[in-house]
């Protein structure tokens, strides 16, 4: 008959797994569309407005069209006001901020 040969257990431990580090993304600059604004809604009052946008000059000489980003509202570009609103709210009930 065969023996049996007991089976060593192996010893489980709980490890903390390390936080994942947040990515870093540009947030404020936008690479320019021709014929189209940039519209800012804002998610507590629901306003849709144009964005504030300033030219910003690199060390390397490029212009860089940068948006003041502000808390509580998102972006997108848009032909006119009534297209803004219609992708805004595309945006907002596909669970999509900014």
């Amino acid at each position: 008959m065969k023996e049996v040969q007991p089976v060593s257990s192996d010893k489980i431990e709980i490890v903390k797994q390390p936080e994942h580090l947040k990515k870093m993304r540009l947030v404020g600059s936008l690479i320019k569309k021709p014929n189209l604004v940039v519209f800012e809604a804002s998610l507590i009052t629901g306003d849709v407005i144009p964005a504030a946008i300033e030219l910003v000059l690199t060390t390397s000489g490029k212009e860089l069209h940068q948006v003041k980003v502000k808390e509580n509202h998102i972006y997108c570009y848009a032909l006119n006001g009534k297209n803004a609103v219609r992708k805004l709210s595309k945006m907002l009930s596909n669970g999509r901020n900014g």
